[in-house]
C-alpha cells in the first residue's frame, strides 16, 4: 500500500478531499496530512490528524519541504484553493523530489490562479500537478482552453457532491430541514432564504481594480434584504458568513426591523451547510459551489450577480443550466418565482458526474493507477 500526504487549505478544497482520503484510508493506504486554515480544522473534526502550517507563502513552502523530507511519501495528494497555500507549495517540493502529484479539483473558477504562487505571473510548470481531477466534460474544455495539457485532466466528478446526492435522497433529509428550520424558529408557513456569502472584496478588490466584478458580497446582500423586504409575505432571511470573512462581518440587526436577519456564525457548534441547505426554501450566493450542492438536492437557487461586469464565475451560469440575476430590479420576482418553485428534481440538467455518487470511487481509482504506474 502507499504512503500518501494530502494537503488543503481552503474549505472548499478540503470538502472535497476528505472523502477520497476517507476512502484510501479504508482502502489500506497510509495517510498522513498537512493543512492550512480552515482545512485543518476540517481534517481534525473528521478525524484526521494533520501538521498545521500558518504564516507567509515561504512558510508554507517550508512546511511542504520539512513535510516530504520527514514523511518520504510515494504520492502528494492535494486540493486548492484561491490563495497560495501549503496545498500548491506541495505541488511544488513533489515535483522537485519526484514524487507523483494529484490535484483534486473542487470548482470551476480561476483554474490558473490556483497553481500560482503569490509573486507567480503565469503557471509554471513546476507547479503544475502530475494529474488533476476534474468534475466534467466542461471543465476539461475550458482548462484546456486557458493551457492546461489534456492528458493531465482526469474526469471524476466532485467528491465532495457524493454524499449530497446521497443524503438530500434519504428520509434523513426531511428531518434535517425539521431540526434546521426549529432551530431557526422558522415556522411552517413561513419562507426561508438563505444567503452564502463569500469574501469577494477579499478576492477581486473594490471599485477600480482591475479583477473587479461589478459586485461584491455586501452590495449583493443590500439587494437581496432591499428585495425582501418589500415582499408580502415577507420571508425570513439568514446569512452563512464564508470562513475566510472576518468574524463580525455581518452583524445582526434588532430582531424586529425592517432588515432584520441572522447571521449563522461559520465557526463552533452552528447549523452546517447542509442543515441550512435542507431547511432553506431559497438558497442565494453569488458564484459559490453551495449553488451547485443546493441544486443535487432540488432546493431552489439563485445566483446573484448585480451589475456583473466581468465573466460569470458561475458554472451554472456558462453552462447555460441557471443564469444569474445581475439586474436587482429582476430579483423580487426572482425571489417569488424561486419560492414558489418549490422543491425541484434537476438531476437530468447536471452533469451525470455530478449526480451519480461515484466521484470518490473514480478519484480513488485514479490515484492508485498512478502510484502503481
Amino acid at each position: 500500500m502507499a504512503r500518501i500526504l494530502a494537503a488543503a487549505g481552503d474549505p472548499g478544497g478540503a470538502a472535497a478531499l476528505l472523502p477520497v482520503m476517507r476512502a484510501l484510508v479504508d482502502a489500506g493506504h497510509e495517510l498522513t496530512s498537512v493543512a492550512g486554515q480552515p482545512a485543518a480544522r476540517m481534517f481534525a473534526d473528521a478525524g484526521f490528524a494533520c501538521v498545521r502550517s500558518t504564516g507567509s507563502w515561504a512558510d508554507h513552502t517550508a512546511m511542504a519541504d520539512a513535510t516530504i523530507a520527514s514523511n518520504k511519501p510515494d504520492l502528494a495528494l492535494v486540493a486548492t484553493g484561491m490563495l497560495a497555500g501549503v496545498d500548491a507549495a506541495l505541488v511544488r517540493t513533489g515535483k522537485r523530489a519526484g514524487i507523483p502529484t494529484v490535484c483534486v479539483l473542487d470548482a470551476w473558477v480561476n483554474y490558473r490562479e490556483r497553481f500560482m504562487g503569490p509573486n507567480d505571473t503565469m503557471m509554471l510548470p513546476s507547479a503544475i500537478p502530475d494529474l488533476i481531477t476534474v468534475m466534467d466534460d466542461f471543465t476539461v474544455r475550458e482548462m484546456v482552453d486557458l493551457g492546461f495539457p489534456p492528458a493531465i485532466l482526469r474526469v471524476v466528478g466532485q467528491p465532495a457532491f457524493d454524499a449530497w446526492v446521497e443524503r438530500s435522497s434519504s428520509p434523513a433529509w426531511a428531518r434535517m430541514r425539521d431540526d434546521a428550520r426549529r432551530e431557526l424558529s422558522v415556522s411552517d408557513d413561513e419562507r426561508l432564504v438563505v444567503f452564502f456569502s463569500q469574501p469577494l472584496d477579499n478576492d477581486y478588490g473594490s471599485p477600480g481594480s482591475p479583477r473587479y466584478r461589478g459586485y461584491d458580497q455586501r452590495t449583493a446582500f443590500a439587494a437581496l434584504q432591499h428585495a425582501i423586504a418589500n415582499l408580502d409575505p415577507r420571508p425570513r432571511l439568514v446569512i452563512k458568513p464564508h470562513p475566510r470573512e472576518p468574524v463580525g462581518a455581518y452583524e445582526q440587526v434588532e430582531a424586529g426591523a425592517i432588515d432584520a436577519y441572522r447571521v449563522v456564525p461559520s465557526q463552533g457548534q452552528t447549523i452546517g451547510t447542509d442543515s441550512l441547505t435542507a431547511g432553506a426554501d431559497l438558497l442565494v450566493s453569488m458564484t459559490s459551489v453551495t449553488l451547485v450542492q443546493a441544486m443535487l438536492a432540488g432546493t431552489p437557487i439563485i445566483s446573484l450577480q448585480p451589475d456583473l461586469g466581468v465573466e460569470d464565475t458561475n458554472v451554472l451560469g456558462r453552462m447555460g443550466i441557471r443564469p444569474p440575476v445581475t439586474d436587482v430590479s429582476a430579483l423580487p420576482q426572482a425571489i417569488m418565482n424561486a419560492l414558489g418553485a418549490g422543491a425541484q428534481d434537476v438531476q437530468s440538467l447536471l452533469p451525470e458526474t455530478w449526480t451519480d455518487g461515484k466521484s470518490t470511487a473514480r478519484t480513488v481509482a485514479a490515484i492508485e493507477h498512478l502510484v502503481k504506474g
